[in-house]
Formats: structure tokens, C-alpha cells, sequence
């Protein structure tokens, strides 16, 4: 019998349900999610009798109101008026997929980079046991120097008007066919790394074969592994900068955070050597050479050029992104 009225349910455009308990309304959600698991569920209430229902749905939203704040404490999100419901999903609901879904993505590609290097330098030096990463930046790598560009890319990123998804509800429908995480996206994700990684290492590799650079001045594995390091804060930043569609204030400021962050690192390490004993003394010999700067730009391009290729080509002849070239960005 629940199954039929569930069938019956789902094929209706509208179902009224009246003096129903608070068991039953939960129980209404907890059939739906038994015989049809692919929908979301999102219950909405505004008292006290609601709270089951809300915490049985895969999302709850409470409204504040006469009936106390019993149902906004329990819930997912907590709107004063009914009327907010529409922004929240058509608009705030498709730029928290749209960021979540990168970012998710995002956090595999630049932590592969690093390990696919790690992987590369044990093949070639026989399994020694020794890190191509140095030790102090890659501490810091994930919750301190790429931390701000993924937060104000969390915060800050909009894709298209806002106004415009209010207007034309559609483009939620549309949302999940751009962007989804699934196990494409990390397969890509994962490609991605594997190349960028490979770019670096073996570019220096190729510069330092011999323990001498171009400068004609000696280097050792903690100049190697702090020369990576830098590679890889460049490309996890490059990464991010070439998915924005909203440069604003917030998401310059948010880059030159992660550069200073790094160069604060590299001054840490190079005053103590808690962190490791490579750092010590590295950053006046790092710098000191003029052509580093234009060497770690030029391979942190090239290890990102496939990418960024791509995403040009894919933009200009993809129907699929049709609906952002016609849509005036913010």
C-alpha cells in the first residue's frame, strides 16, 4: 500500500495531505527516499510539529516566524519569510553547486600534483625515500597558501546574473549537465595532475641534471624540492585564477594572500629550522639568481597550457556552454 501511494504521489503534480502528525510527515519523506533514492527531498515547516519531517529530508529549511524558531534550529537553512525560498534555491542553490562542484575537483588536482611528483622522484632515484616537496610549504600547502583563493572563490565566484536565474528558472535544470563531481570529473581531474606534475618535475630535472643551473651556481635536493614547491603554489593558484568568471576586489586581494603566505613560509624556514633543515639559508640563495622568476612562471605556463587550451576551445565550441556566452556576467 505505501509503495502504490508513493507511485501515486510522485506522477501527481500536487498532493495535499491534511491533519497529518508529525510521525507521518516524516514517514512521507522516508518513503520517498526509500522507493525513489535519486530525489532530493527538501521540507519546509514553520513550527514546532515540523522538525521530524525537516530532519528526516536530505535538506531542511525553517521558517522564523509565530510559531518560534523550533523548526529553524533543526534545520539546513533558516529563512524570516516563505518568499525567500525562491532566491535561495533558483540563485544561491545553483552558485553553491557551481563552487562546491570546482572546488571539489580543484582539491584533488592540486594535491595530485604533489604526489605524482613524489612518485616521479622515487622512480628516478630508486625508491630512496626522500620527498621532492619541501618539507615547510608543503605543511602549509593546503591550509594556508592556497586557502584564500579557494575561499574567496567560494564566496565571491558568480557565473552569470543574478537576476537573470530568478527570471529564468531553467538554468537550474541546466546546472547539472555543466558542472557535476562525479568520477569523470576526478578521472579528469586526476589526467590533469598527472600532467602538470610530470611538466615540472621533469623540466627541472632537465635544468638540474647535473647539480649546477644555468647560473653556472651549484644546487642540492632542498633548492630541487623548494623549486617544485614554488612550481606547485604558482600552478594551484593559476588553477583556480583561470576558472573565475568574477574578478573582483576579493579575489585579487585572495592571490596576493597565497604569494605573500608563500614567501612568509620560505622566511620561517629560512630563520629556524624546526621545520626542516633544507629551508635554512634558501631564500637569499633562491632569489639571488635574476632568471628565477621568469623560469618558474615560464614552466608553471607550461604545465597548465593543456589545460587552459582546453577550456578555451571547449567554451568557444561546446553547446553546452552556450547559455554562459549569451549571459551578461556580473
Amino acid at each position: 500500500m505505501q509503495r502504490k501511494f508513493i507511485q501515486v504521489a510522485i506522477s501527481s503534480k500536487s498532493v495535499i495531505c491534511s491533519r497529518l502528525s508529525p510521525q507521518e510527515k516524516a514517514l512521507l519523506i522516508q518513503l520517498t527516499h526509500q522507493y525513489y533514492p535519486q530525489l532530493v527531498t527538501v521540507a519546509i515547516g514553520d513550527g514546532a510539529n515540523d522538525v521530524q519531517m525537516i530532519r528526516a529530508a536530505q535538506i531542511g529549511v525553517g521558517i522564523a516566524g509565530k510559531e518560534g524558531m523550533y523548526a529553524s534550529n533543526n534545520a539546513d537553512i533558516s529563512i524570516p519569510v516563505f518568499g525567500h525560498l525562491k532566491r535561495i534555491i533558483f540563485v544561491h542553490g545553483r552558485l553553491g553547486h557551481l563552487r562546491n562542484s570546482f572546488i571539489c575537483d580543484y582539491s584533488i588536482y592540486k594535491n595530485t600534483v604533489n604526489v605524482f611528483g613524489n612518485l616521479l622522484y622515487q622512480i628516478f632515484t630508486k625508491n630512496t625515500g626522500t620527498v621532492v616537496t619541501e618539507s615547510f610549504l608543503v605543511m602549509i600547502f593546503n591550509t594556508f597558501i592556497t586557502f584564500f583563493t579557494q575561499f574567496a572563490f567560494g564566496v565571491s565566484e558568480i557565473d552569470c546574473n543574478m537576476d537573470l536565474l530568478m527570471t529564468q528558472p531553467l538554468r537550474l535544470k541546466s546546472m547539472k549537465t555543466i558542472r557535476k563531481p562525479n568520477v569523470g570529473s576526478i578521472a579528469r581531474a586526476i589526467l590533469e595532475a598527472t600532467w602538470s606534475g610530470a611538466a615540472i618535475f621533469f623540466i627541472l630535472m632537465y635544468v638540474f641534471q647535473d647539480g649546477v643551473n644555468q647560473s653556472i651556481i651549484q644546487s642540492d635536493i632542498y633548492f630541487f624540492q623548494t623549486q617544485f614547491m614554488i612550481c606547485s603554489i604558482y600552478l594551484a593558484n593559476m588553477r583556480i585564477m583561470m576558472q573565475v568568471t568574477n574578478f573582483n576586489t576579493s579575489t585579487l586581494i585572495a592571490l596576493g594572500l597565497a604569494l605573500f603566505a608563500t614567501y612568509v613560509g620560505q622566511i620561517v624556514g629560512f630563520f629556524t629550522g624546526a621545520f626542516g633543515e633544507g629551508s635554512v639559508g634558501m631564500l637569499s640563495f633562491f632569489y639571488s639568481m635574476p632568471s628565477q622568476y621568469p623560469f618558474t612562471i615560464l614552466t608553471t605556463i607550461v604545465a597548465i597550457l593543456p589545460m587552459f587550451l582546453i577550456k578555451t576551445f571547449s567554451q568557444y565550441f561546446s553547446k553546452n556552454n552556450k547559455e554562459n556566452n549569451t549571459t551578461e556576467l556580473v
